[in-house]
């Protein structure tokens, strides 16, 4: 099982998605407030001071929980167990050409392996 599969969920992605359209700019949670919102635990590399930092600023699918709709890492604080979310229109902009880009080199591997 990945550690997205483990980690992030509907309810964490809903929980976004609803800041978002409240306007909220800036999200701090703490590791309890989001394992209560996904309904499981944090593993432990996503609370460990470096290994933490690369987990939560990663650019993939499991930061895309929050960057779909514009939310950034702005601070890890391994210690107090706190993780700072950040909103941006630049990042929510990136996000979407990534998936755009994504999506055309999807439909491209299509394509060839149907012979059209």
């Amino acid at each position: 099982m990945a550690i997205s599969d483990i980690l992030f969920s509907r309810a964490f992605k809903k929980y976004f998605k609803e800041s978002a359209r409240r306007g909220e700019s800036e999200l701090q949670l703490s590791f309890s407030d989001i394992e209560r919102i996904i309904g499981k635990k944090i593993p432990s590399l996503g609370k460990t001071k470096g290994a933490g930092e690369t987990f939560w600023n990663d650019v993939s699918d499991i930061s895309g929980q929050w960057r779909e709709f514009g939310y950034s890492v702005s601070k890890f604080d391994h210690e107090r167990g706190v993780v700072r979310f950040e909103k941006s229109v630049a990042v929510e902009e990136d996000f979407r050409e990534v998936r755009k880009i994504q999506n055309e080199s999807f439909k491209e591997e299509l394509k060839d392996l149907s012979g059209k």
